[in-house]
Parts: structure tokens; sequence; C-alpha cells
């Protein structure tokens, strides 16, 4: 992936064993040259389920999406998508999900063309990763965080149900999805947090570490940003700010999961980021990422809170052709970063 930061999204030791986190089923193409059987574009499409204006339903998400460099030939291209559209069933809503960096300019070019071969882009939001630099050492007590554990895992569901519902595209997490080693692969009780009121789970949340099986890493940064970087590094290291990794490391990055609080009370979901930073400090963990759109009432609050750094993507809803048009009520989406 091409930016001002160039990266690699990697997912080491095995390509499908990754593809479990995305969903409960999943497909992947390869478009290859007759000739030398080598390929030149790729995708997957993994179906989960999601609120959709309140009720559950199953969604489809086009994910690593590539071409190689210099590959040309929109037909090959479109031949994939026509390939990924067979696999839609009819319990499926009618489009599918997929996320674009927003500085990757060619890519957006070409998805917002409305070309006739492929189906139709339309932007369904701007959505901001936050990466939040861990902290030195544990964060101060707050007596309403308490650690999860196995019993937990009915009120968690629970909890993100009431309050997930109340987004649009939002995931459905059900207890058996949480204790499924496949949907949550290297998520553990331990590593959940919860806020309760009165007995009640009323905001819970994780931090997920996938690097054992899904891996982002760095392979250059634009010619001005490079020169710079050891002196912007300097200035983000007296800020507590996140440093730009050294090309060729892998980002040491887990995910802020499971994410959940009552609407009137974004001080839960302030206070659950809080202690979820604290609680990865002295796990080489440097950075922990969670996202919203732009729309979401916790995005402002947590950039005013943590020394954040924003990674931007637009999300499109993909309208297949033939497909009818189903409308979207207000409610903000809300993706989840670890799942994409």
């Amino acid at each position: 992936m091409r930016g001002q930061i160039d990266v690699t999204l990697e997912r080491e030791p095995s390509f499908h064993r990754a593809l479990a986190i995305e969903g409960d089923r999943h497909h992947t193409v390869v478009v290859r040259y007759t000739a030398t059987a080598g390929i030149v574009y790729m995708g997957t499409r993994s179906v989960r389920q999601v609120w959709f204006n309140g009720r559950p339903h199953r969604v489809g998400y086009l994910g690593a999406l590539r071409t190689l460099p210099g590959a040309r030939g929109i037909r090959r291209l479109a031949s994939a998508y026509r390939v990924l559209e067979t696999t839609r069933r009819p319990d499926e809503l009618p489009f599918d999900l997929t996320s674009v960096a927003a500085d990757n300019v060619t890519a957006r070019r070409l998805f917002e063309r409305g070309l006739p071969m492929l189906p139709r882009y339309r932007a369904l939001c701007d959505y901001h990763t936050l990466l939040i630099p861990t902290r030195p050492r544990p964060a101060p007590y707050d007596p309403r965080v308490e650690a999860g554990h196995p019993e937990l895992y009915g009120d968690i569901a629970e909890c993100l149900a009431r309050n997930l519902r109340r987004y649009q595209l939002a995931p459905v997490w059900t207890e058996k999805d949480l204790r499924c080693p496949e949907r949550t692969r290297d998520l553990s009780p331990r590593d959940f947090l919860v806020i309760r009121e009165r007995g009640r789970v009323v905001a819970c949340g994780a931090s997920w570490d996938q690097r054992r099986f899904k891996q982002a890493v760095v392979h250059g940064y634009a010619p001005m940003l490079g020169r710079v970087r050891p002196l912007l590094n300097l200035y983000f290291g007296l800020r507590g700010q996140p440093k730009l990794p050294a090309i060729g490391s892998r980002v040491p990055i887990a995910y802020i999961s499971h994410f959940a609080f009552e609407p009137d009370r974004p001080d839960l979901g302030t206070a659950l980021v809080r202690a979820l930073r604290g609680r990865v400090a002295g796990r080489g963990t440097g950075l922990l990422a969670i996202g919203f759109a732009a729309s979401h009432p916790l995005l402002d609050t947590l950039r005013r809170e943590f020394p954040v750094r924003a990674y931007t993507s637009r999300i499109f809803r993909v309208q297949w052709h033939g497909s009818p048009e189903v409308a979207l009520d207000s409610r903000t989406p809300h993706l989840e970063v670890a799942t994409l």
C-alpha cells in the first residue's frame, strides 16, 4: 500500500488463517497471466454479521485488493470482481463494504470513476484510525475498571449487542464468537476490561495483539518525509507521540476491539481506552489502534485526551450490478478496525 508511508500488510505464517477473524465465510480470487502463471490481481470477500438499521444482517467485505505494479487491463480486474460477485448468497445485503486509504489516490480514482465493468463504489464515510502510543508504565488505578474473565463473556456480548446496534454496520459479536478460537484468534479473557454498574456491564473493550498472524511492515517513506524522519522522531519522542518506524520493521501495534459503552456516557469509553493503554505497557506493544467514522462522538475526545497519530481511510459501499438499492438510516457508521 503506497502513500506517504509505504506499508505491506502481511499474513504470516498463513494467509488463510488470518482471514478467519474477518468473518465466517471467505473467498479468495486471483487473476493470472496465462503465459507466466504469475498473479496480477487478487482480492478476498469475507462475509460477516453486522447491525444494519438496528437489525443483524450478513454483509460481504472486500479486502486484500492488490494489483501487481505495472499490470494493465481493466478487463482482467473486472473478471476478478465477476468471480467475487458469484460468491454472494440471497441472505446477504445487496452491497459489500470496503476501505481505501485516503492517500492511495490511484485506487480512489479508479473506483470513483464509475467504470461500467466494475461494481459501483459509493462513499459511505471517512474513517479515522487513531494510533495511540502506549504508556511506559501502568496507568493510575481506576476503581471502575476490572479485568475480564470467561464467566463475563455473556455479559460482554450483551453489552456489545445493546450498544453497537445503535450504530450502522457495526459488528455483531455473540458469546459463541467470543469463545471461538478462530473468530477471536489470540484474544483471551484477560485481554478484556469492563466497567460494571449495579452488576451490569456498561462498557467493555479488549486489547487484541494480532502480530502472530497479521503484520504491518514499513517499506519506505516519501522522499521528503524520509529525510526529516529522524528530526520528527526526536520531536515526537519529546511530546510522547508515536514515532515513525524504521524501514523494514514491523509496526508494534495492537487493536482496541469489542469496544462499546453506554451512549450517554462517553467518560466510560475514555476511561477504558486509558486503562487499555496502560494494560499493554511492557508487552512490546508501542501503539494501540482504534478506528471511528468521522462523525463518531468519541473521536474528538480521544484526539484531545491522547497524543495520537491519525490514519484516514474512506469506507465505500460496493453496489453490485443489478442489486436493489437499500436505504441506510441516520445512525453513525461504526466498523471495527481489528477486523478490516
